[in-house]
């Protein structure tokens, strides 16, 4: 297990800054999650970690050495990318013992010996003498995964790896990959642009967009104190409400902003007035669109309510909803950056 540092890290394609000066610290044992949307950069920097990109400026550590002008084979990492990438006509034991081949010099015996302990932890000792085509897709990543793992690398690096499961396939996959990651306590970095994957996963989460890092924290952290308004929107399913004032962006998350009634004492609370436009219902919420009586009329605002809140909500109507001030959030209005109002 080591510790992984970027320092000043910059990929440029042409005129496109792809990934543009990220300082990153991986701890060792850390399961880091990086997140953000498509184009943002976190695969580019994911593969300058693995040496399959050079990168145009800065440098990369592993275990404190500086790697970054070393080959993949060389850095003591394996990576597992969204395909899975398993060769066809070999069977499970052949492909998660191909690299171990590929090295030379190693005992037949001793292949089988770290074949069967991958497959072991994986729970896939009955599917060794499978081809791929015979396996289900959560079976086909965890071959991945074991073909990654015995190479005993210092880091793993997962490019997407569930993306290609169903939903409830992905849900298991998450548990038995972070339940694998905690058993071997080995220094993981996972790329994803789900935030359910990042939120569930991560012991840390690095937010990025647009080439940089805009915020690394816990799932808590990033979530309830996000840094700035990109990460404050990007979050949350909606995103978090910003409304102008004076000379500062107001914000407040949907499951936050309730119908009056719900909210605690009065004068806890910030009150606004809703017409409602929209209505939409979730099975366990309910998203309740409107704009405010004072404000733009294409200033949309929403709100997020549980089913066990039953107030009858009608398009159309108006409603005085209010959010409890230790929910309110400040950013400055030209930078965007969160600030103590």
């Amino acid at each position: 297990m080591a510790v992984v540092e970027t320092r000043g890290l910059k990929k440029t394609f042409g005129d496109v800054k792809a990934v543009d000066g990220v300082d990153l610290t991986i701890d060792e044992g850390e399961l880091l999650v990086i997140l953000g949307p498509s184009g943002c950069g976190k695969t580019t920097l994911m593969r300058m970690i693995a040496g399959l990109e050079r990168p145009t400026e800065g440098e990369v550590s592993i275990g404190g050495r500086d790697v970054t002008e070393l080959p993949p084979r060389a850095r003591q990492v394996a990576m597992v990318f969204q395909s899975y990438a398993l060769y066809p006509h070999m069977t499970v034991f052949n492909n998660i013992a191909f690299p171990l081949r590929a090295q030379g010099g190693m005992p037949k015996l001793a292949i089988k010996e770290k074949v069967g302990w991958a497959a072991s932890i994986l729970g896939i000792e009955q599917l060794l003498e499978r081809k791929p085509r015979q396996l289900s897709g959560g079976e086909r990543q965890r071959v991945a995964l074991g073909r990654a793992l015995v190479r005993e690398p210092q880091v793993l690096l997962l490019d997407e790896p569930l993306s290609n499961l169903d939903a409830k396939l992905r849900a298991s996959a998450r548990d038995e990959l972070q339940r694998f990651q905690r058993q071997l306590g080995i220094t993981t970095i996972f790329v994803t642009h789900d935030q359910i994957e990042a939120m569930g996963m991560g012991d840390r989460i690095a937010i990025m967009n647009k080439g940089k890092v805009r915020q690394i924290g816990t799932p808590h952290e990033i979530y309830h104190e996000s840094g700035d308004t990109f990460v404050a929107t990007f979050l949350g399913s909606p995103g978090m409400n910003l409304l102008e004032e004076h000379d500062y962006l107001l914000g407040f998350r949907p499951e936050n902003f309730l119908p009056l009634e719900v909210g605690t004492t009065q004068d806890d609370l910030r009150k606004f007035s809703l017409h409602v436009t929209r209505v939409e219902h979730l099975g366990a919420d309910r998203l309740i669109y409107g704009e405010l009586a004072d404000r733009a009329q294409d200033t949309e605002i929403v709100a997020k309510l549980p089913s066990a809140i039953t107030t009858p909500v009608e398009v159309g109507a108006r409603y005085d909803f209010g959010v409890q001030k230790q929910h309110l959030r400040f950013f400055d209005k030209t930078t965007g950056l969160r600030t103590n109002h």
